[in-house]
């Protein structure tokens, strides 16, 4: 079905852990330590959020084939849902 389906998990992402030299934003989005990184990362987790990518030809006026390759797994749609409900955003 060239389908693949991906539950969000805390591996898949960079949390930071500190505050980095010359943050932007002044490091408004950076704490001293791991909170603001557990801070973004929980509702991403409990939320279940899973990416589904459905594979197709490239057609369509969004898609940009690369004429060298006829690669037909190199377009994906992308669709997101929470608790693996892909009904529902």
């Amino acid at each position: 079905h060239e389908q693949m389906i991906v539950p969000f998990a805390p591996f898949m992402w960079a949390w930071p852990g500190g505050r980095p030299k010359n943050a932007p934003l002044g490091g408004a989005l950076y704490s001293q330590d791991f909170t603001a990184g557990l801070v973004s990362a929980t509702p991403m987790i409990l939320g279940g959020v899973v990416f589904s990518y459905k594979y197709s030809t490239c057609e369509g006026r969004y898609c940009r084939r690369d004429p060298l390759t006829n690669d037909d797994m190199a377009f994906a749609y992308m669709q997101t849902g929470a608790f693996g409900n892909m009904m529902q955003a």
